[in-house]
């Protein structure tokens, strides 16, 4: 029997942005995401014939180069740790668009550690998946775990302290996303290419006080259940971002004239009453964070804007 595993992207509130140690994925500061139940990777992991090379398919497609490096790379973590030499043949399915802007790497790297867990028999933690994830994908330590999800930075050199757990948001009002698709090509410039730029520059030491300031701000509002507050600091810290990146020599853009007319029709909403937060994270998509109760007027709004493929409602 072949178990099928499945993680959510999640889309962060408060962004992760910069590594202080690129193999580790250790960020500079801590992150705070809500995990996207819509949207889903579904992975596969089987056991083959020792001596054989590991196999990747991704959404039917055999992968080979980068890609399947980079995934085997990860499974090694496993096998170390199993003290296995089988190869492995990986099969994953994303039911959104990959290199988008929704963090694919960040819950088909979860999905994979599960996986990975299940088929090397090894019986690890949450929050050891959370660490081992991070070493695929930095935002895939975060899409281990449901909800509203903290991503400690960390101090240490090995990165044992850095791991992400779910924190409790009161039930009421609810939180939602509801993500606005504006565009499903593939990203010129990954997320990983824009980071290193943005470490490179003059104003990223801003950034990191900054980032941290927006976090504990993020983390009162969160546990005291303030809506207002979470939703301003999360809108807030997407703009700084791309405010930063196209600042960039030369310039990284992502919002798009559809990004922007959405942008600004949340705003239009919050004027006339509705509590709506956009942010987006490395892409041209939006996503427009809401109480649960008011999703469905949000959503017959932004389906109305122009240059919006479609949308997609995440309770």
């Amino acid at each position: 029997m072949i178990n099928e595993f499945t993680a959510h992207p999640n889309i962060a509130l408060v962004k992760y942005w910069g590594k202080r140690d690129d193999r580790l994925r250790l960020p500079f500061t801590g992150s705070l995401s809500l995990t996207l139940r819509a949207l889903r990777t579904r992975t596969r992991v089987r056991a083959i014939s020792q001596g054989t090379r590991d196999r990747f398919v991704l959404g039917g497609v055999p992968r080979k180069g980068e890609p399947l490096a980079r995934v085997s790379a990860f499974v090694d973590l496993f096998r170390e740790l199993a003290g296995s030499n089988n190869a492995v043949l990986v099969e994953s399915w994303n039911d959104f668009p990959e290199s988008s802007g929704l963090a694919s790497s960040a819950s088909g790297f979860a999905a994979l550690a599960r996986a990975c867990n299940h088929v090397f028999d090894l019986r690890l933690s949450d929050r050891e998946l959370s660490i081992l994830a991070r070493r695929g994908s930095g935002s895939a330590c975060r899409s281990i775990f449901d909800g509203l999800v903290l991503w400690s930075a960390g101090e240490r050199a090995d990165g044992l302290d850095s791991f992400a757990q779910r924190i409790e948001f009161p039930e009421s009002p609810g939180l939602a996303l509801l993500i606005a698709i504006v565009s499903e090509e593939r990203k010129e410039i990954s997320s990983t290419q824009a980071m290193e730029l943005s470490v490179r520059s003059r104003g990223y030491e801003r950034w990191i006080r900054t980032t941290e300031d927006y976090l504990e701000r993020a983390l009162e509002a969160a546990k005291s259940g303030d809506f207002t507050a979470l939703g301003e600091v999360a809108e807030s810290h997407s703009k700084l971002l791309h405010e930063m990146l196209e600042s960039l020599d030369p310039p990284v853009i992502y919002r798009t004239n559809a990004s922007r007319a959405v942008l600004s029709r949340v705003k239009e909403l919050r004027a006339a009453g509705v509590e709506a937060y956009s942010t987006m994270d490395a892409g041209a998509n939006v996503c427009v964070l809401l109480r649960g109760r008011d999703l469905e007027t949000v959503e017959a709004e932004i389906s109305g804007v122009e240059g919006v493929l479609r949308v997609i409602p995440s309770r």
